[in-house]
């Protein structure tokens, strides 16, 4: 027993002194920290452990901070699952995640969070770029940050040391180690989700507000609140998916995005396969961004 707690404390030591130093290479102060950061790390519910930066997660509910932007992401291990979807609508909405395909992919980080406004401001101040219009709606630091392009979101990661995910990895992580249609079940239910089916919002909502949303994986905001940039130029359909830790199409003119935004107005939208695809350059108030890494 004793042994047990000496190796929990000499480890609780490890990570506060990475947390410390790790940021200090990184440049930035407390408060630019306090600022940015969405939230403190709070211990989820999820079975798991506070993993230290540029290591390998081992099972659902672990999780990891990035020391540049003290973005909290989260575990989601090597699985197969089963991607897009056979359903049918009348618009044929749905058509481009067909066919059902069985992929596997290999273990991920991915942010439990969309990049915050503050987060994202942190960014420009370091890199000397231009912040994002301001949208036309309330907003705080905690709110998603908004009408950025796909060049600005990637530019972003690469200063953070991460990537944005695949369509797959983000498909994978919103609809969990069960495969739902929505981050929270396979039924719609407009009060875990921060849109505006049934009762009209007007704009985004601060970071992780929605926690009966929050996907088996753990992360918040994958369905509703602002849609999301994925690193993929967008295909078709999924005939032509490779089965292991599949890539889009190597050329295209469109990015993919993912998740439904604020403005969203069928709960179809909203779904874990869902797809829709928008030019490099746009900026949008509905499209955010989320990170992914791997070590």
């Amino acid at each position: 027993m004793l042994r047990k707690v000496h190796s929990r404390f000499l480890f609780s030591i490890a990570i506060g002194a990475f947390l410390v130093f790790g940021f200090s290479f990184a440049g930035q102060s407390d408060d630019e920290w306090n600022a940015a950061a969405p939230r403190r790390h709070v211990e989820s519910d999820l079975p798991g452990r506070l993993v230290q930066w540029g290591m390998p997660g081992t099972q659902i509910g672990d999780e990891t901070i990035n020391p540049i932007d003290r973005m909290e992401f989260v575990w989601v291990p090597a699985s197969g699952f089963v991607l897009g979807t056979n359903d049918l609508d009348p618009d044929g909405r749905l058509s481009s995640a067909h066919p059902f395909r069985n992929i596997k992919l290999a273990g991920y980080w991915i942010a439990k969070y969309p990049v915050t406004w503050s987060q994202f401001g942190l960014y420009c101040r370091k890199q000397n770029q231009p912040t994002p219009k301001e949208p036309g709606f309330p907003k705080s630091g905690m709110h998603p940050v908004v009408n950025v392009s796909w060049q600005q979101a990637m530019a972003y990661a690469h200063w953070a040391h991460v990537t944005l995910p695949t369509e797959f990895q983000w498909e994978h992580a919103a609809r969990g180690p069960r495969n739902l249609n929505y981050p929270w079940g396979d039924v719609w239910d407009v009060n875990k989700c921060a849109n505006s089916v049934s009762h009209h919002r007007a704009g985004t909502s601060p970071v992780g507000q929605f926690t009966g949303a929050r996907s088996g994986y753990g992360c918040y905001d994958m369905a509703g609140n602002v849609s999301q940039w994925c690193l993929d130029w967008e295909s078709k359909d999924y005939s032509e998916v490779a089965a292991n830790n599949p890539q889009g199409p190597e050329s295209g003119t469109e990015r993919s995005v993912r998740g439904g935004g604020w403005g969203g107005i069928l709960p179809m939208l909203f779904r874990g396969s869902f797809r829709f695809h928008l030019t490099p350059d746009a900026r949008l108030d509905i499209c955010g961004f989320r990170c992914v890494a791997t070590f």
